[in-house]
């Protein structure tokens, strides 16, 4: 949090973003630096194409999904080719679980 926070303060005009979403950014990437600053930058530039002058949570909650699809595209895409086949596996399976339940 305290690292989301100190970047914020280089990278947003003051007011702009409030600490709770900082907050709830931060939780969201689960420990994960990268993943939150992503989340950020995303809230930040979509705030700011919508011409707000401050982000809000839609922003946050929109870049979180975009940002965790990201982290597992990169994860993946690291994976070989048994691991891939494995992963879908899994993935199809969970799918189907969640579906039963």
């Amino acid at each position: 949090m305290i690292f989301l926070k100190d970047r914020v303060e280089y990278s947003f005009r003051p007011g702009s973003i409030k600490k709770e979403l900082i907050r709830i950014a931060s939780v969201a990437a689960e420990g994960d630096a990268r993943v939150g600053l992503e989340i950020l930058r995303r809230a930040g530039k979509k705030a700011e194409d919508k011409g707000l002058k401050e982000v809000t949570i839609e922003e946050i909650k929109q870049a979180i999904k975009k940002a965790k699809k990201t982290k597992v595209a990169f994860f993946t895409s690291k994976l070989n080719e048994h691991q891939k086949v494995i992963y879908e596996i899994l993935g199809r399976k969970k799918n189907a679980l969640g579906h039963a339940l």
